[in-house]
């Protein structure tokens, strides 16, 4: 989807009043309130592959009609599944910096949207799910592991033999995957009360609730017989930021 809003900026540009005119139909005091804006993923905004200049300059892409897109955008929302370090806040804005740096080579500032023109940066989509490879069913072991792919989780519904978090074992015992997730949790509300930081502006986030991305247990299929996704301990983290 992201590669098709860049191919056709055109398009979503004028999606964006339609959409809201249909919003508001049945009751135009809600017009005000009503905010349009972009959701991508945090990278590949050429498609599958990473961004190159070479890749953005022989693709054919309409760069003024881009970045009109973006300046008539309320807000900005990334997909963002950061390789977060409990020792360096800072590493939550892994996933934003690369979104930068595509942005970057159609001629787009992020910082500068949300810092100087002041829209809206939203996480669409946020979280850690303890993957290790895109079909879903190896589970990290480490913390190491934990960091290295956040996107990417286990999928289908809750299994202990592949949950990477052990979240069904007694609290008293603490896997390094887990307690690599309580540090993320706290990193995570610690850096979203100071709105993000230290170069881009955050305004609000949204967990992905799904599989081991899960923590609060949400979807259906994070609670079946064998236990649950749900961790008490991120739910409170959870509670208390909220």
């Amino acid at each position: 989807m992201t590669a098709m809003v860049m191919h056709y900026p055109q398009e979503h540009q004028r999606l964006m009043p339609y959409i809201k005119s249909l919003v508001i139909k049945g009751d135009p005091s809600l017009a005000p309130r009503v905010r349009m804006g972009l959701s991508n993923n945090g990278n590949k905004l050429c498609g599958m592959d990473i961004c190159t200049k070479d890749a953005v300059a022989s693709s054919g892409y309409n760069l003024p009609a881009i970045r009109t897109m973006f300046q008539a955008t309320d807000f900005l929302g990334i997909s963002c599944y950061s390789r977060f370090k409990p020792d360096d806040i800072s590493t939550m804005e892994d996933s934003a910096k690369q979104h930068d740096t595509e942005l970057q080579l159609f001629g787009i500032d992020l910082a500068t949207l949300v810092n100087v023109q002041g829209k809206e940066f939203i996480l669409s989509e946020y979280g850690v799910g303890g993957g290790l490879n895109g079909d879903g069913n190896k589970p990290a072991q480490t913390t190491e592991d934990a960091i290295s792919m956040p996107y990417y989780g286990i999928s289908g519904p809750y299994t202990r033999h592949y949950d990477p978090w052990h979240s069904s074992l007694p609290s008293t015992i603490i896997s390094q995957t887990r307690l690599y997730l309580l540090d993320w949790y706290k990193g995570a509300t610690l850096w979203l009360s100071r709105k993000g930081g230290p170069t881009y502006r955050v305004d609000a986030a949204f967990l992905w609730a799904l599989n081991s991305w899960d923590h609060l247990a949400i979807h259906p299929t994070s609670t079946t017989k064998e236990g649950t996704y749900l961790d008490p301990d991120v739910a409170q983290i959870v509670t208390e930021h909220n």
